[in-house]
């Protein structure tokens, strides 16, 4: 088997009806030489849509695995499976443009980078609306050490996903880094902190053509999960490892410390009443009490961060500093409530003056 320059490994679960646009966006690609790994998650009604399309692209191979393992093990096991120096993981459910993957190789061909990352098109299947998101690089591509970069791909909002990112297989492997099974949310973020740890250099493009299908209904961000607190102060932890790594003071690393659990507790109850409205106020109060207010890291956190000019965040550390779960549990539910109404009026007002423009 002849060795690409990279590899693209899609986790597939129930991803049938994208199989042909997956097709499509891989034969479109202006950079060739590249290998597409299909990982079927334990699907069986997915198989003939994939088999259909490796027949009529010899680039494209399937791993199969014998049940539904989850994202993080099928990219595992797309990555065990990779013939090439680097490799990046689309979702099938998104699309890229023609030079996604040319943008992204650009980045770390001749160079002495560890990984690229680029910006990429957020589109919100709903509504119809993009957000794009670049990294302001003032020319492709932008060599940078790892402390830089980092600082730059935070503020671009480009750190937290795979899909928009080269990677060393060479490092991964030496390394044995891959995609950690414990984690249920947040497994790119995660992954992300641990292998800069191995980079000094990367390589930035403001825009790598990727594009983003974010449902709302479907997304693993808008979903509430009961670990959801322990997975988040977990990545805390592993910033805090890189943040020293990199040479930050101790100081700036308890500010940030302090802000990240300040908005992940805020998050924390924002999925809470967004995603469990069916709950009782008294089964609410329960679990605020024995998740959030039980935990006085989280509380003093909360308590110390300013939460600037957010009025939401205003009356979140005042009800924590009340410390009723009880009260939290009644205010957050009309807060909720309300911001969900007005939001859906002005989703009609949006659509009603786009058909009439």
């Amino acid at each position: 088997m002849s060795q690409s320059k990279v590899s693209l490994v899609f986790p597939c679960w129930h991803a049938a009806q994208h199989m042909q646009h997956v097709l499509e966006d891989l034969q479109a690609q202006t950079f060739k030489d590249f290998e597409a790994i299909l990982v079927n998650d334990g699907d069986d009604g997915q198989v003939e849509a994939m088999e259909a399309i490796a027949a009529q692209d010899s680039r494209i191979r399937i791993v199969n695995l014998p049940q539904n393992s989850g994202v993080a093990a099928a990219r595992n096991a797309g990555t065990d499976a990779v013939t090439s120096e680097w490799v990046t993981y689309p979702d099938p459910d998104d699309r890229f443009g023609a030079n996604y993957v040319k943008s992204l190789y650009e980045a770390v061909d001749g160079t002495d980078v560890e990984m690229a990352c680029g910006g990429f098109s957020k589109h919100i299947v709903e509504n119809c609306g993009i957000l794009h998101q670049y990294i302001n690089t003032n020319g492709d591509p932008k060599i940078m050490d790892i402390a830089s970069g980092y600082e730059l791909m935070l503020h671009s909002g480009v750190f937290s996903f795979a899909w928009n990112k080269l990677y060393n297989v060479e490092i991964m492997r030496k390394n044995n880094l891959r995609q950690d099974l414990h984690f249920q949310i947040s497994q790119d973020y995660a992954f992300n902190m641990i292998y800069f740890t191995f980079c000094k250099m990367v390589g930035l493009v403001s825009n790598c053509d990727y594009i983003y299908n974010h449902y709302q209904n479907g997304s693993n961000g808008n979903r509430f999960h009961p670990l959801f607190f322990q997975y988040k102060l977990e990545i805390v932890g592993l910033r805090e490892n890189f943040h020293r790594i990199i040479g930050w003071p101790e100081s700036r690393i308890s500010e940030v410390r302090q802000e990240e659990i300040s908005k992940e507790s805020f998050q924390y109850v924002k999925r809470f009443y967004a995603f469990n409205s069916q709950f009782s106020i008294r089964d609410i109060a329960k679990e605020i009490k024995k998740n959030y207010l039980s935990q006085p890291n989280i509380v003093n956190a909360v308590k110390k961060t300013d939460p600037g000019k957010d009025y939401i965040k205003r009356i979140f550390r005042f009800l924590t500093k009340l410390g009723s779960s009880y009260t939290m549990a009644i205010t957050f539910r009309i807060m909720f409530a309300v911001r969900s109404h007005f939001a859906t009026l002005y989703a009609r007002k949006r659509n009603l003056l786009r058909g009439n423009l």
